[in-house]
């Protein structure tokens, strides 16, 4: 497992570095984003504290950004994930960066992770504060449970994780002058 991860985590730096979208998103430019969009593709590895274990998580994620002309970034993300083998997890939700360090932002969403031999389906609060430089992005993320669907499993407690993206970002709209 570890090679997989290790061979996925390389591919991805590697087309992120090298990929034109790069020159396209002001990345080796001013590095300052102001009223433009773009659509972020990327991989997500991971793990998560949870009842008392740590588990693994590989996945993707979909993003669109928007920076006003402030610097201000808001948008919409995505996001998939294989929970320890087992488990899917799915959110979405809305998210946020600061405009004087473009740098930081946070998520907040909704998330669900599907049952599996031990737990049911569980429906949570998703808040992740987040910091991005370039093709990596690095979230904590926690998970605050309120639904599960009617089982005679337990629903899933609190969760902590950790989150490295590896995104693909490609602009979709520029009004720069």
């Amino acid at each position: 497992m570890r090679r997989v991860v290790a061979k996925v985590v390389w591919v991805g730096m590697m087309l992120g570095l090298f990929s034109p979208s790069m020159a396209q998103a002001n990345f080796l430019s001013d590095g300052r984003f102001s009223d433009e969009s773009y659509f972020n593709p990327g991989l997500l590895l991971g793990a998560a504290v949870r009842d008392g274990r740590v588990a693994s998580a590989l996945g993707a994620e979909l993003s669109l950004h928007h920076f006003t002309q402030d610097g201000t970034g808001m948008g919409a993300f995505g996001q998939w994930q294989w929970m320890a083998f087992s488990s899917h997890r799915f959110c979405a939700g809305g998210q946020v960066t600061s405009p004087v360090y473009q740098v930081l932002g946070l998520e907040l969403g909704v998330a669900h992770e599907t049952g599996d031999a031990r737990h049911a389906g569980t429906t949570s609060v998703h808040v992740a504060p987040f910091f991005g430089y370039g093709v990596a992005t690095l979230s904590l993320r926690f998970g605050i449970p309120f639904h599960s669907f009617e089982s005679p499993l337990p629903r899933r407690g609190f969760e902590a994780g950790l989150n490295l993206a590896l995104k693909f970002p490609s602009p979709v709209a520029t009004h720069r002058k």
